[in-house]
């Protein structure tokens, strides 16, 4: 039995489970940590702009002062001290026109901001704010920009126009490296957490399934892999009462139902071994021409020697003792040809003992397409039943020569009659016996040659010989049958007529046994049609077989007796007309050739009977007996 292989580690339900698990884990902490970046990064943009702003509040109202009273030194004193403390880069005063006037670096005094400017275009967007903050790249570095209008209050108005609602912009642009640095921290802290949290997690979750899944479902592997080595005896058993328990307990029931099912089918095989051992039939398996199996009555039967039909023996029918059964190698081949079973009666020989009659059916197993053909042989012994079968051909024989015996009786008076008066004429006229004993001689001998031809037909016709299985020229049996029953016929003045045979092929028969069949068949038709009838005999060659259809213009057969025609002792002729046998024997005789007898049409006015054989596969060995 083949056992499945051992499964790789990818392959491994415990490699699928941990790699599932740690999927999944990484994935949800992965998502955790990519939301704690987003909202630190966040809260803390957010806490820098708010102290940006109060920043910016606080210096904006200390500009105001310094505006009114008209003090730059003040103002660049302001943004001086304000810048370089907490991450400030640079503070500058743009007036309305985008010109910055003041500058914590000198260096920007007089630079032109435009519109679309970054950190500009929140503002000519039209976002009306008090204070705006927005995140900008300065040489490469990312800083929040925060910028505060300087309103143009009532105070102002003496130097600024009054129509205007600001007077400039107060701008202060603040380091976000330190906020990122907290953030980069704070993620590397939390990953760390994680990763340690992960990896327990994993080592509790890989211990877990080992002991509560992975152990468990090897143990059942284990179990079932000796249930399939045919360990039917193990107790397959798992603790708890989970799932896998309930397959394990699942599996037990499996095995005990596999073992009684197996006990039952070994049950059922050693009943048939011995019923097929003990057979009055002889079964012959052969595999290519070697003894598969042979039971005990297959020698028996042959009279072989049982190490001849021994399992793996080469059967060699050219060699004693099987050179006896040589035909049987014939209609082997003639099966494993066709892909037709094969049926046929031989005779064997048995020196010392009474001869047998022996039926041979050979055909090709049927079997899994992965297996060869094998050819089956059933071998039985027919010697009691064909004895007894031939003593009713012989009763039904001797049936209708009593039948034809007054024909025959008036056959044989008539040459006689030729022969005595022929004789008399001679012994009278002894003077005229020279010049006319010629003429007489010559009608004495042909009226007795006819004599002995028609005694010999019915001496033929009446003998008890056993069937001889030979080629037979299905035309001159019918010739012979038409012969026999020609003055039957001429009682009721019933032409007889046989049609043009052609080129029918032989079959193979017993010519006397196929003889009896049409004699019966040609009989009843006589005995059923009105004086004047006609009888037609045609016999015509079809692709695998020869049919003889028996025609005759009589009244027909009654419906409700054509069911029953064929059983045996059943007539509808009056007592002393037939014994029932007729009809029966026929078809025994046509069966043991392997063909058919058939009523095929029967109505007032015409009954047509059609006898078939088959053709042979192969040429039939002539076989006296």
């Amino acid at each position: 039995m083949n056992l499945h292989p051992p499964i790789g580690i990818p392959h491994g339900l415990h490699f699928k489970i941990a790699a599932f698990v740690t999927t999944t884990i990484l994935v949800i902490f992965g998502l955790y940590l990519i939301y704690q970046s987003y909202w630190y990064r966040h809260e803390l943009t957010r806490l820098e702009t708010e102290s940006s702003e109060a920043l910016c509040q606080t210096l904006t109202s200390s500009l105001e002062i310094a505006m009114l009273n008209q003090d730059r030194q003040a103002i660049q004193h302001s943004f001086e001290t304000v810048s370089g403390h907490a991450h400030i880069v640079r503070v500058f005063l743009l007036d309305t026109s985008g010109t910055v006037k003041a500058a914590s670096d000198q260096a920007m005094i007089g630079t032109q901001f435009q519109q679309d400017h970054a950190g500009c275009r929140d503002c000519h967007d039209g976002r009306a704010i008090n204070v705006l903050g927005t995140v900008i790249t300065v040489q490469g570095d990312q800083v929040l920009r925060v910028v505060a209008p300087i309103d143009n209050k009532r105070e102002c108005h003496r130097c600024h126009d009054s129509q205007k609602v600001h007077n400039g912009l107060l701008v202060m642009d603040r380091s976000l490296k330190p906020a990122r640095a907290k953030i980069l921290a704070n993620l590397r802290l939390s990953a760390a957490v994680v990763g340690i949290a992960v990896l327990i997690l994993m080592l509790l979750l890989r211990w877990y399934i080992k002991r509560q899944v992975i152990n468990r479902v090897v143990t059942l592997e284990s179990l079932a892999r000796r249930v399939a080595a045919n360990e039917l005896t193990v107790d397959i058993e798992l603790s708890g009462k989970d799932e896998l328990a309930s397959l394990a307990h699942s599996v037990s029931n499996m095995k005990t139902a596999l073992k009684t099912s197996i006990d039952q089918i070994a049950g059922h095989r050693n009943y048939l071994a011995n019923l097929i051992e003990n057979l009055i039939d002889g079964i012959l398996i052969i595999d290519d021409g070697v003894v598969a199996f042979a039971n005990k009555s297959v020698g028996e039967i042959l009279g072989v020697a049982p190490s001849f039909l021994e399992q793996g023996t080469r059967l060699d029918f050219s060699r004693a003792p099987l050179d006896r059964l040589a035909q049987i190698e014939a209609m082997i081949a003639a099966a494993q040809e066709t892909d037709v079973a094969v049926k046929g009666v031989l005779k064997l020989r048995c020196p010392g003992q009474e001869d047998k009659h022996l039926e041979i059916h050979v055909g090709r197993l049927v079997l899994p397409p992965w297996l060869r053909p094998e050819v089956i042989i059933v071998i039985r012994d027919v010697t009691t039943r064909i004895a007894a079968e031939n003593q009713v051909y012989q009763s039904e024989r001797l049936a209708t020569v009593g039948r034809l015996a007054a024909g025959i009786a008036h056959e044989i008076n008539n040459p006689m009659a030729s022969i005595l008066t022929c004789t008399e004429g001679l012994l009278r006229d002894r003077a005229a016996w020279d010049e006319g004993r010629r003429e007489y001689l010559q009608v004495i001998k042909s009226s007795a040659q006819r004599c002995r031809m028609i005694t010999q037909k019915l001496l033929d016709y009446s003998a008890a010989s056993a069937p001889a299985m030979e080629p037979v020229d299905i035309g001159q049996v019918l010739q012979e049958s038409v012969s026999l029953l020609q003055f039957e016929a001429g009682k009721k003045q019933i032409k007889l007529l046989v049609s043009p045979a052609g080129q029918i092929p032989l079959i193979a028969g017993s010519k006397d046994s196929l003889v009896q069949v049409f004699v019966n068949l040609i009989l009843n038709s006589i005995q059923a049609v009105d004086m004047g009838g006609t009888i037609q005999m045609a016999a015509e060659a079809k692709a695998d077989s020869v049919s003889v259809t028996v025609t005759d213009n009589g009244p027909g057969i009654n419906a409700g007796n054509l069911a029953r025609i064929f059983e045996p002792f059943f007539t509808t002729k009056p007592v002393g007309m037939g014994t029932g046998l007729g009809l029966s024997v026929s078809q025994g005789i046509v069966e043991r050739h392997g063909g058919t007898i058939k009523v095929v049409e029967s109505y007032q006015g015409r009954t047509c009977f059609r006898v078939s054989f088959p053709i042979p596969p192969v040429e039939v060995p002539s076989q006296h007996e």
